[in-house]
């Protein structure tokens, strides 16, 4: 057999080892590739996707984070491997293998599996780039879809770099299997394992740390968490360390001596086991854990902007399409217009409203709009509000969604038409009811009675008549909002508003980063798995020789897999628990800044489907791991 036959039939052998690393790699070249088509595609260089333009800094950002979290990822997978394999190579050694060839196996080996994940990842960058233009594009709102089409400085980029990094690395790990020693290779799989010991003050210190770090989560107020949020971080990382280096230790040893579980069934052998795989595996715990809070607190944070933005958006300008109608003649739009051209770009309107306003000023300055009890009541119905009260001789302020310096507290003096009057003003909405006209700076609502009596003083081309039309889906509304303001021409800001004018480009920047955000969570989350993965074929020998050991003195096959089950379900979902604990913290300081307790809705899901997606990681690993560590 040649050289190059035997170092690929070995690793045909060790594929359980290297597949979670493979398609983790593959995933991340993928990624970078899609990054890259997007960063290159030229209708984004030039600018005629505005979001896209604007978030080009941060996909750019993505892929240095990508590229550095890969290099480190890799070579801690490959150091993985290479403690795995040291008594393979010392067995090959002793057949007369030379350290020469031992470097010239894994050089190959690495490059094999390396030179396929580049390839293999860019050639499915370039089928899902797509399916990621396609979601672009949705989540954009453009006209007509981004073109498909490989950019060549994205591919060079992503094949020459991952080559680079993989190269570096595969150079590392051979430097290292070619200083090793072959009593060293062989003795490394037969050390004896010490007894797992803790120390209480480190258990203490964990428990003060953690017990710290949520304690300042869940009571300090907003200037509290931004000028503590550094210490947060850092004792509740070093908290998690301690739980998982000393503080499992110790929860072990407390059940040894519950005697009652410790020596039911298959207790013993399952606690016994998980003190030395906590022991050997808690680093790796360690991660896991910070990277699955990091992980739940970015996704649900960026959802919760996200969110947050669209909804502020609908307060902001309470209505799709608003006109203000001044009774002027040879009015550049009408309503009628509206409906039509919403018609042609097939949106559903969900519901009209037209509210007749009267104006007012204040020390002889146009100042705002008085508004009916009756009318705010009706559009507040319509916008799922609260109705309010208004009594004669008083007055409640809503927020126009426009900055202003004048300010209307107390009593106040107005001039309606020709006349003068004192209304008391009681009260203060925030959410606006209109959209933010010039016009419209200040909005009193008062008494229908006082409205009325008001109205009979006012010529009738003073009065204002406002409409608003809300349709289904707004985000979809970019085109019909162009068009109309090509109609309307000057008078767009004065007498025409859209809300996709004012917000909708900043949801596609929103939304955009919510996208690019997301997939490197899952590339953490990835990772994440992985790391957990490569720890269970790490002492895949020693774990094949204790079972081997049980069923000889009688332990059936049905408990072993109980065993099993039990300690690969540990693994997968105590770092995960403690993250998601971190997580629900984090939470709740998010709560405290946004002033909003609808939070817990956003991470239930967010936690649901990362439950979900390591729940499917967890049982690829267990038959995988079980079908090569009991084979039938």
């Amino acid at each position: 057999m040649k050289f190059l036959q035997l170092t690929l039939k070995n690793l045909q052998g060790n594929w359980h080892r290297y597949i979670a690393f493979y398609l983790s790699s593959l995933f991340s070249v993928m990624m970078f590739y899609i990054y890259a088509a997007i960063i290159y595609h030229p209708d984004v260089i030039n600018g005629q996707f505005r979001a896209a333009y604007f978030v080009r800094p941060g996909m750019i950002a993505a892929e240095y984070i990508v590229f550095i979290f890969s290099f480190f990822f890799i070579l801690y997978s490959c150091s993985a491997f290479l403690k795995t394999r040291k008594k393979e190579f010392g067995l090959l050694t002793l057949f007369g293998f030379t350290k020469r060839q031992l470097v010239k196996m894994v050089f190959i080996e690495n490059m094999v599996i390396s030179i396929s994940a580049i390839i293999v990842g860019i050639l499915l960058g370039a089928v899902f780039s797509k399916l990621f233009f396609m979601a672009l594009s949705n989540l954009l709102n453009v006209d007509s879809p981004i073109r498909f089409m490989l950019p060549l400085q994205a591919v060079l980029l992503t094949f020459f770099g991952f080559l680079l990094l993989f190269g570096i690395i595969t150079i590392v790990m051979a430097f290292r299997v070619g200083k090793s020693e072959i009593i060293d290779l062989i003795r490394e799989a037969r050390k004896p394992k010490k007894p797992p010991v803790y120390s209480r003050w480190l258990v203490a210190l964990a428990v003060l740390s953690l017990g710290t770090g949520y304690g300042m989560a869940a009571i300090l107020d907003i200037a509290g968490l931004i000028n503590g949020l550094i210490t947060i971080v850092l004792v509740t990382t070093l908290g998690t360390y301690f739980f998982f280096t000393q503080g499992s230790i110790a929860f072990l040893g407390w059940l040894t001596k519950r005697k009652k579980l410790y020596y039911r069934n298959i207790s013993m052998v399952v606690i016994s086991q998980m003190g030395f795989k906590i022991k050997d595996n808690a680093r790796t715990l360690f991660s896991v854990a910070i990277i699955s809070a990091i992980i739940l607190t970015a996704i649900g944070s960026v959802s919760l902007l996200f969110d947050d933005l669209k909804a502020g958006s609908s307060v902001l300008v309470p209505h799709s399409f608003a006109y203000l109608d001044d009774r002027r003649e040879n009015k550049a739009l009408v309503p009628d217009q509206i409906r039509g051209v919403l018609e042609k770009e097939q949106l559903s309107i969900n519901y009209e409203a037209q509210v007749e306003m009267l104006p007012f000023q204040v020390n002889g300055n146009n100042f705002g709009v008085l508004m009916k009890e009756s009318d705010y009541n009706h559009l507040a119905k319509l916008k799922e509000r609260t109705p309010i009260e208004v009594i004669s001789g008083q007055s409640i302020l809503v927020n126009s969604g426009r900055p202003s310096d004048n300010k209307l507290e107390g009593n106040i003096q107005l001039q309606i038409g020709n006349q003068t009057e004192q209304l008391m003003l009681t009260g203060k909405i925030e959410e606006a009811i209109i959209a933010p006209f010039k016009q419209t700076e200040q909005v009193l609502v008062v008494n229908d009675k006082d409205y009325q009596k008001w109205l009979q003083t006012i010529p009738e081309k003073n009065i204002l008549v406002y409409h608003g039309i809300e349709v289904d889906d707004w985000m979809k509304s970019g085109a019909a909002a162009t068009l109309l303001k090509e109609q309307v021409g000057n008078e767009s800001t004065e007498f025409f508003l859209t809300r996709y004018e004012i917000a909708g480009e900043y949801m596609q920047i929103s939304a955009l980063t919510f996208f690019v955000g997301f997939l490197i969570c899952i590339l953490f989350f990835l990772a994440a798995g992985s790391l957990l993965y490569f720890r269970l074929f790490t002492e895949l020998q020693e774990d094949r020789q204790q079972y081997n050991m049980l069923s000889k003195i009688g332990v059936s096959a049905k408990e072993i897999n109980r065993i099993v089950r039990r300690q690969i379900a540990f693994i997968f979902y105590a770092p995960c628990i403690v993250g998601i604990i971190h997580a629900v913290f984090a939470f709740i300081a998010i709560g405290t800044v946004l002033s909003d307790t609808s939070v817990w809705g956003t991470f239930l899901l967010v936690i649901g489907i990362f439950l979900g997606l390591q729940t499917i990681y967890y049982l690829i690993a267990k038959h995988t791991y079980k079908k090569v560590l009991l084979p039938e």
